[in-house]
């Protein structure tokens, strides 16, 4: 039910998906070659009609000699984030696979990309549905940030937005399709709001690195994640709109001790201590380039750090079930740990989340906050179901799947939870 092309413009390979029937959605499509529509949750990667590329087996005979390693950019994003996506081809210097949520084509997305006005005009038209970040600063954004593209390195798919709720964002859909799309032997995953530093790609790319994978298909690369300020609004009232960037490690590590009005660095949401506080950052400011450092244990199930891993078919996926704000990627981080993934820390190289407003997505997620924080009796007493909130309902997948995980995939984990690591249960708004 769909047609599917390859176009070339400006030396850019970008597949066409569109649909040719109404007969069929593309949730449906999806699921069709999945193999098992009434499985929510997945062991490996579903292979796709759409997708033609092999991805090797997992085993130390597939792994590729050091001089033939390659890196891909993985990334997903939305139309009212496009412009990062010219940030990222000016930072990384390998190839990107993207895979786009728009009703555009993706030769059509290369056109918006290549010019500044016509990007202009997508921020002015997403910011009337409340979807721009940043809003009414189209004009300085960009000003700051906007270059021209090195349209060579860029593959993009496009899933439509007709097929998904508003609110729903297919943020898991889109990470498998953008994997799908990777022709090298690793990947370097990252949302779109978070930019690689200037150096990272040449980090990954030194042998010492390299040497890392010979021998096991099943190291992971933790890339810590940083932050300048909370929200745009703040950077924008704290620095006058001189919103910088950091470049490399020497740069944010002087940041992060002026701790002064002009700099307002540190480790990328403090407040969820369970999303990156196993990552060492004191131990990682120590660290030189390129030095690779053993993560002895995992303090919490909510770890969702960004990582760099070789792509062969034992990869757990993205959990596709998981769509819009929450847990949608800490569960392929626990998967892997379950299954054999071993953690590692790389010095030098960094990721800097670009500050931006909230997403339809985690505004739904707010929802039922402030009722939650109101503790005069108890859910039972106050008559109230907690899975008529988003939140309530991702809890209630997420306990599905810890439940999957622990039943159906052995225990071969190699980078184990800490022993004082916590629970995190009682954070759930199901039981």
């Amino acid at each position: 039910k769909f047609q599917n092309n390859t176009i070339e413009f400006n030396n850019i390979r970008g597949r066409i998906i569109s649909i040719v029937d109404d007969e069929k959605t593309a949730r449906d499509v999806i699921s069709d070659t999945d193999g098992a529509i009434n499985h929510k949750f997945h062991h490996k990667l579903q292979r796709s009609q759409n997708h033609n590329l092999q991805i090797p087996a997992c085993s130390s005979d597939s792994l590729p000699s050091s001089s033939k390693i390659r890196y891909t950019l993985v990334t997903q994003l939305s139309e009212d984030r496009l412009w990062m996506l010219s940030q990222h081809c000016n930072l990384w210097d390998g190839p990107i696979s993207a895979a786009v949520q728009s009703d555009l084509s993706p030769l059509s997305l290369i056109e918006i990309l290549e010019s500044e006005e016509l990007l202009r005009l997508l921020f002015e038209k997403e910011s009337l549905t409340g979807h721009f970040d940043g809003r009414s600063h189209v004009s300085e954004i960009l000003k700051l940030f906007y270059k021209a593209m090195k349209v060579n390195q860029l593959t993009i798919e496009t899933l439509s937005k007709r097929d998904f709720k508003d609110n729903e964002y297919p943020v898991n859909v889109l990470r498998n399709i953008a994997l799908r799309n990777v022709a090298t032997s690793h990947v370097m995953y990252v949302d779109i709001d978070f930019w690689p530093s200037d150096t990272l790609y040449h980090i990954l790319n030194l042998p010492s690195v390299k040497k890392q994978w010979k021998n096991d298909s099943k190291t992971v690369l933790v890339i810590p994640s940083f932050q300048i300020c909370w929200s745009i609004e703040a950077c924008i009232e704290e620095n006058d709109f001189k919103l910088q960037m950091p470049h490399n490690a020497d740069e944010i590590i002087s940041w992060m001790k002026q701790k002064n009005d002009e700099h307002h660095v540190s480790v990328f949401d403090p407040s969820n201590r369970g999303g990156h506080g196993s990552t060492p950052y004191g131990m990682w400011i120590k660290m030189r380039e390129g030095e690779i450092m053993d993560l002895k244990c995992i303090k919490s199930n909510r770890y969702e750090p960004y990582m760099a891993f070789h792509l062969c078919d034992d990869i757990p996926p993205f959990q596709e079930c998981f769509k819009g704000y929450g847990k949608n990627k800490m569960t392929q981080v626990m998967h892997m740990r379950r299954t054999g993934y071993k953690f590692k820390v790389l010095g030098g190289g960094f990721i800097t989340h670009f500050p931006h407003d909230e997403s339809k997505s985690r505004l739904l997620w707010n929802e039922g906050q402030d009722i939650r924080d109101n503790e005069n009796g108890s859910d039972e007493e106050r008559n109230i179901d907690w899975t008529t909130y988003k939140r309530g309902q991702v809890d209630q997948l997420f306990a599905e799947f810890k439940k999957w995980i622990e039943n159906e995939v052995p225990d071969n984990s190699r980078t184990k939870l800490c022993s004082d690591a916590a629970t995190d249960d009682f954070r759930l708004w199901v039981n």
